[in-house]
């Protein structure tokens, strides 16, 4: 079982902590104590001229003990959707996920959302932005950023529906 970024914040909530702040490794390990995971996915990306390297380590919040860590390598921005996939396809057998599991419910990242990390980049900001909406209740330029993802890849459908779900608030 997966705590989805919406149950996180949740528990946040609960706990009085404050709920704008990034999740960072520190607070994430209190979240995953008061929320009782089993393991913290705690993932870091380097970058050396055009080398993007990425490895993420499950940690038991409560013992601080790692259980697994994955290292994958790609070269260019445009590896980054294949290597997120590497990575993701091992961290699922390193938690003895099934091996069919994996099979039948994997979709690659690119074929799923969009290969290109400009749009992304633009939807993770219009989602970071979105978050302070629903805390602040105002839109600012949330819309802009999903519009700009768009533009860069008009078949990028997590941003039109990010559009959609705010004009419906709005």
């Amino acid at each position: 079982d997966v705590l989805p970024r919406s149950r996180m914040r949740d528990v946040l909530r609960l706990a009085g902590k404050d709920v704008t702040n990034r999740i960072d490794e520190a607070l994430g390990r209190e979240l995953g104590k008061l929320a009782g995971v089993r393991a913290l996915l705690v993932g870091t990306l380097h970058r050396f001229g055009d080398v993007f390297a990425l490895e993420i380590q499950a940690i038991d919040p409560v013992t601080d003990q790692q259980h697994m860590a994955v290292k994958e390598q790609g070269r260019g921005r445009e590896s980054l959707p294949d290597l997120l996939d590497r990575v993701s396809e091992k961290v699922g057998r390193g938690l003895r996920e099934r091996s069919g599991a994996i099979r039948d419910h994997s979709v690659r990242l690119a074929q799923a959302v969009t290969p290109n990390m400009d749009a992304w980049q633009h939807y993770f900001r219009g989602l970071e932005c979105s978050e302070k909406f629903v805390l602040a209740g105002s839109y600012g330029d949330c819309l802009d950023d999903f519009k700009k993802a768009i533009a860069i890849d008009p078949g990028f459908a997590l941003a039109h529906f990010q559009i959609s779900y705010l004009y419906f608030w709005q």
